[in-house]
């Protein structure tokens, strides 16, 4: 029986990707496909119980200093887990914002 394959966009502050990724992917899987096919960088660190959080995409850290954080929402609503406990739904658009945590 054939994997299933789902269509995720990927929305980044300066670019638009479309991304195929199997069913039951999470978003850190699908950070993961488009950071190889599209070359740019991402990193984070696993919280136990929270999951894996993104603290830098294409070379842009978060800054806890001046509040700066990545943020990333589903389908327009901000997402409450983090990126590696979120399985990935067909046509989910995730988006990424650089901003500050209000």
């Amino acid at each position: 029986q054939e994997e299933a394959l789902l269509n995720i966009t990927l929305d980044l502050p300066d670019a638009k990707y479309e991304v195929i990724v199997p069913q039951g992917s999470t978003v850190y899987d699908l950070m993961g496909k488009a950071s190889k096919e599209y070359g740019f960088s991402f990193s984070g660190k696993n919280f136990p119980g929270m999951g894996f959080f993104v603290d830098e995409i294409k070379g842009v850290r978060q800054d806890s200093r001046k509040g700066l954080y990545w943020i990333y929402s589903i389908n327009g609503k901000t997402a409450e887990v983090g990126v590696s406990n979120y399985i990935l739904k067909p046509h989910d658009v995730i988006s990424w914002k650089y901003e500050d945590e209000e």
